[in-house]
Parts: structure tokens; sequence; C-alpha cells
């Protein structure tokens, strides 16, 4: 336990994690603001303003208030919840055909008023055709399977391609009955895209690991390394104590987004809706409802985060020397970006791409995109190989970790 105190109430980890907290907040609700809270802002192409239009046709920011837009488009959707669902999308396109007629034939006085109108229509009705057309997406992935297998290309069901396109018209068979609910899904969107929480969750995951060196900086290892419980008891408990660690900050990290994100966004809507609901999750051939969905998503974020911590306390411990551990771990880092990152999906490179950290810490891609790639002829989804190998990923770095704590010595004794 006074390993535990030590640790966490160390000034550097506390103001650390405050300042951190402080940035996450700032940027999350400016980064809101720059993408019009997910708002299509376009209007019709020979729209009349010149006060509220730009040249590209979109909304100008000294014009329209994007927020002013999403307020008037929650007010919509709350109306076309309570419409019959067969005639939603027809009340929906007169309504906006309407409007701009409104806006380009005949404008008005009160054509700000109008603008905001249109936008928030126009967003509802986006949303309304893509809950009407999802069912004909998944019947599209039905019939495709049957051409595709059609093909002498494609019809050895024992290669990778056919087992391929097998696979993932079993995997989307079981949302055939799933039913979706039109409700205002930013919140959600914006919590599981925000890049920017995610970096921030690796810089405190190397702030709970530095603080396990604070002996070598005191002078203090060999000391340590000497005494009866200096090596496997407090490695033990160091590394439990990076687990508690991990959930309290995640906790902390993705809790504030999440709050600010129901916050900017005016709630989430109903959490037992099917996650399919929100367009960003179609492509997710899983059974979970939104709060399910949330609830494995943090649980996930908690695992990734001590997959992390464990690689840098391996690194950084590894290599008694600390700037030069620094520098191995930063380069890493950049190494595995930049596969994840450049690599194209059909390079035959590909393995390192998705079997990357990155994988683990940009979380989203796996529920946002739905891919299969090729071991040893057989098709396997990128989300599923990543979160099965998970457990024993985290449970190599951490023998690895107890390795190195109990028998490397300091570096100072040759012997």
């Amino acid at each position: 336990m006074r390993e535990w105190k030590r640790i966490f109430t160390q000034r550097r980890l506390c103001l650390g994690l405050l300042l951190i907290l402080l940035l996450n907040g700032v940027c999350f609700i400016r980064e809101q603001a720059s993408q019009c809270y997910g708002l299509d802002l376009s209007l019709p192409s020979t729209s009349v303003s010149s006060e509220y239009v730009s040249q590209t046709n979109t909304v100008s920011q000294a014009g329209v208030d994007a927020y002013a837009a999403y307020t008037r488009y929650l007010q919509r959707l709350d109306q076309a919840k309570g419409e019959p669902v067969s005639q939603r999308i027809d009340t929906l396109e007169q309504e906006l055909g309407q409007l701009e007629d409104a806006l380009t034939v005949n404008p008005s006085m009160n054509l700000y008023d109008l603008t905001l109108d249109y936008i928030a229509v126009h967003n509802v009705l986006l949303q309304a055709r893509y809950l009407q057309d999802y069912p004909t997406f998944l019947e599209d992935i039905q019939t495709s399977k049957d051409n595709l297998l059609s093909f002498s290309i494609f019809h050895d069901t024992a290669s990778f391609s056919g087992r391929n396109i097998l696979k993932t018209a079993s995997d989307f068979e079981a949302l055939n009955d799933v039913t979706l609910t039109m409700e205002a899904n930013g919140a959600v969107e914006a919590f599981i895209h925000a890049p920017l929480t995610d970096y921030l969750m690796v810089v405190l995951s190397f702030l709970l690991v530095v603080s396990f060196l604070e002996e070598r900086k005191q002078g203090l290892w060999s000391l340590i390394h000497a005494t009866p419980q200096g090596r496997l008891l407090l490695t033990l408990c160091r590394a439990l104590a990076l687990l508690g660690g991990c959930v309290l900050c995640v906790l902390l990290l993705y809790g504030e987004t999440w709050m600010l994100s129901m916050y900017v966004y005016g709630g989430a809507g109903n959490l037992g809706r099917a996650v399919q609901s929100i367009e960003v999750l179609g492509k997710l051939p899983t059974l979970f409802t939104v709060g399910q969905f949330l609830l494995h998503y943090v649980l996930l974020r908690i695992a990734t985060m001590y997959l992390v911590s464990l690689l840098l306390w391996l690194l950084l411990s590894w290599m008694p020397h600390g700037k030069f551990a620094f520098l191995v771990a930063a380069g890493i880092m950049c190494l595995e970006y930049a596969l994840y990152t450049f690599l194209p999906v059909q390079s035959p490179l590909n393995p390192l791409k998705y079997w990357n950290l990155f994988t683990y810490i940009s979380l989203s891609d796996l529920y946002t995109e739905y891919l299969n790639i090729n071991v040893f002829g057989y098709p396997w989804g990128i989300r599923m190989i990543s979160e099965l190998a998970l457990l024993p990923l985290c449970v190599l770095f951490l023998v690895a970790c107890i390795m190195t704590q109990c028998l490397q010595k300091p570096y100072h004794q040759r012997d």
C-alpha cells in the first residue's frame, strides 16, 4: 500500500493528469465546433444569399451559428420520431422541397431561420434514409455473395476469396432482424471519434510508468534490488498499481469525454437501441445495444491502456540508461504509427498495419470498418483478432516485465 500511495500521490502524476484533463476538455469542445457538430451544412446550389452562404454554397461560419443549426436539428428530430415510419421520409422530402423553394425562388426576410430549418430537415432526412436503406444494405450483401460466387475467379470456396465472401455474408446475416431507431447520435459518434483523447491516454501511460523508475534517479536501485521484497513482490505490487492506474485514468479521461459529448449534443438518446442505428457503426456485424457497446468499448480501453503501459514499462526498465530508453520507445511508437497510417490496405505487409500498437490506440477503427485478412488461407476479422489477442499480449508483456525486474541487475554492477 505504501508503494501505491507513493505512485498516486506524486506531484508530477497528479499535475500531469489535471493538465491532460483540461487540455482534453478544451480541445474536445473546440473540435466539435470545428466539425459543425456532425451536421452537413450544405445549401441549395442556387441559393441567392450572399450574407449566409459562401462561394462553395456552404454555410459561412460568419453567417450561421453551427450550434444553432444543431439545436434546430434536435427539434426537428423530435418531431420526426413521432411521425409514422412509412410517412417520415415523404414528409421530410416535401418539407425540404418547400424550404429549398423558399431559399432559392422566393427568398424572404427571415432567410436566416429558413437556412437553419433547411439544414435541420436535410440532416434528419439523411438519417431517415440511412435507417430505411439499411435492410437493403444487408440484402445486397447476400445478393453479392451469390453473384460473386458465380464468377470462376471466386467460385472456389476453398480459397481465401471464396471463404471471405461466405464469411462476410454469414456475419451480416445475424443482423437481418435488427430494428433500428431514430435518435440523436452525435454524443456517441463524438465519443468514439476522439483521437486526441486516445493519444493523451498514451501520455498518461508514460507518466504512470515513469513513476516506477524513481529509485534509479535517486540512486536507490541497488538497495531495493538487494532487499528480500525488492524484486518479485515489489514488481507484482507495481503491476497491480499499474492496472489500478489504468482503470482510474480511463474512467477519468474517457468519462470526461463522454460527459462533455452528452453536454454538447444534448444527451445520447435511448441506450437500449441497436448500435447499428448509428450510421458510423452500421458495419459492425455484432448485435449490441448502444449501452452494451459503450461498456464493451470502455473495458477494452482499460485493457489497451494496460497493454501500452506494460510495453512502455518493459522498454524503459530493460534499458538501464533513461534517455536512450526514451528515444527507443519514441522510435518504436513512431514506426508503429507510420506502418498503421501509411501502409495501404492491400499491401502484402498489411499484417504490420493491423497487428500494430496503434490498432489498439485508435480502437474505434475496429468498429467502424469491416475487414477480414488472410490468415493461412482463412479470413479472420481484424476486430476479432485484435480482441482475442489483447489478453495474451497483456499476459506476455506482464511476464516479461516481471522477469526483467527480477533478473536485471543495476547497470553499474558488472556481475
